[in-house]
C-alpha cells in the first residue's frame, strides 16, 4: 500500500464526498469555461490540504457536509493562486502537463483564476459560517502578501532567514493554518484547540516550502518544477540564503553577481546549485525543515489518540519524504 493511501483510508468516503463536490462546483454552463474547469480538473495534485480539512476535522470531533465545503473553497483558491503564479512565473507545467497559460495563454490564466477565486467566494459564503468566510477573506490577502514580498526581494537581493521565513509564511503556511483551523471549526473545535491546529498548520506549511524549495537545488528537476526554477526568477531560498552567510566577501559578491544577471544560463544555474552544496546549504535547511516538522508533531500531543491523529504524523512523514 502506497503511503499516502494508508493516509487517507480512514477518511476515504469523505474525500470521495470531496472529488464529487469540487468537480460539481467547477460546472460552468458556458463551453469555453468548462473546457479550462475540466482541464485543471485533469492535473490532479496529492490533495494536501483538503485532506488535511479533513483529518483536522476528525481529530478533534466529527466531519461533515461543512467539512465537505471547506475542504472545496480552500483547494478552489489554492487552485486560483497556482494559476495565477504559473501566468506571472511564466511557468510551463503544472503536475505533469501544461499550465493553464502554456496551453492557452496568460490572459485566459489570468481570468480563469479570477473565475475560481470568486467562486471560492461563493462557496465559502454557502457555508452560512462567518468563521469560514473570515479565514478565507485573510487568506486572500496574505497569500497575495507574500507574493509580492517575494517579488520585492528578488529585485533588491537583500533576502534575510528571517524574512524568507516571514514570505514562507504568507505564500504557503497560511494556507495549511487555514486548512487545519477551518477543519477544527466545522467539527466544533474548542478556542484552545484550534489554537493548537493553527499552529500544527503553520509548521506543517513552513515545513513543506523548504521541502519544495529543496528540490529545486537537487541534481535531477522533478515533476512540473525544472531544476534551478526558482534561481532563474531569482528567488532566493534557504539553500542559498544559508550559503551567502557562510562563505567570504568576494564569494557572495561573485554569486550576487550571478543572481542579478534576468537570463542566466545553465552553466550559471548550476555554478549557484553547487555553491549552495559547497556551503551546507541544503544540509541546512534540511535540518530546519526537520525541527518544523517534528514542532508539528509535538502539538498533536495535545490530542487524543484515534485514526485521524495517525493518519496526520504519517502526513508529516510523507511530506518530509516525498520525492515531488
Amino acid at each position: 500500500m502506497k503511503i499516502i493511501d494508508s493516509i487517507t483510508a480512514p477518511i476515504q468516503q469523505e474525500l470521495n464526498d470531496f472529488d464529487q463536490f469540487f468537480k460539481d462546483s467547477l460546472y460552468d454552463q458556458y463551453k469555453s469555461i468548462k473546457r479550462i474547469n475540466q482541464y485543471i480538473l485533469k492535473q490532479k495534485g496529492k490533495k494536501v490540504r483538503p485532506i488535511l480539512v479533513i483529518l483536522a476535522a476528525n481529530l478533534v470531533g466529527k466531519s461533515n457536509q461543512q467539512t465537505i465545503q471547506a475542504a472545496g473553497f480552500l483547494e478552489m483558491l489554492h487552485n486560483a493562486t497556482l494559476i495565477h503564479d504559473d501566468a506571472i512565473d511564466d511557468t510551463s507545467e503544472r503536475r505533469g502537463l501544461l499550465s493553464v497559460n502554456a496551453f492557452w495563454n496568460n490572459k485566459t490564466a489570468v481570468l480563469i483564476g479570477d473565475y475560481m477565486l470568486s467562486n471560492s467566494l461563493q462557496l465559502a459564503i454557502q457555508t452560512q459560517n462567518f468563521e469560514l468566510l473570515n479565514i478565507i477573506s485573510i487568506l486572500g490577502k496574505e497569500l497575495s502578501a507574500g507574493e509580492i514580498l517575494q517579488m520585492d526581494k528578488s529585485k533588491t537581493l537583500d533576502i534575510t532567514e528571517e524574512s524568507y521565513y516571514t514570505i514562507i509564511d504568507k505564500k504557503t503556511a497560511v494556507l495549511f493554518s487555514s486548512c487545519a483551523r477551518a477543519g477544527g471549526i466545522t467539527a466544533g473545535a474548542s478556542p484552545e484547540q484550534l489554537k493548537q491546529l493553527d499552529e500544527l498548520g503553520t509548521n506543517l506549511g513552513l515545513a513543506f516550502q523548504i521541502r519544495d524549495d529543496i528540490f529545486d537545488f537537487q541534481p535531477q528537476g522533478i515533476l512540473g518544477k525544472p531544476t534551478g526554477n526558482d534561481l532563474r526568477e531569482n528567488k532566493i531560498t534557504l539553500p542559498l540564503i544559508h550559503a551567502l552567510t557562510q562563505c567570504g566577501e568576494a564569494k557572495q559578491k561573485e554569486m550576487k553577481k550571478l543572481l542579478k544577471i534576468k537570463r542566466k544560463r545553465k552553466s550559471q544555474i548550476n555554478k549557484l546549485i553547487d555553491f549552495a552544496i559547497e556551503y551546507d546549504g541544503l544540509e541546512y535547511a534540511t535540518q530546519r525543515m526537520q525541527e518544523f516538522s517534528m514542532k508539528a508533531k509535538a502539538l498533536l500531543d495535545n490530542f487524543p489518540d484515534n485514526d485521524a491523529k495517525t493518519s496526520i504524523l504519517t502526513l508529516i512523514d510523507y511530506i518530509m519524504d516525498r520525492k515531488n
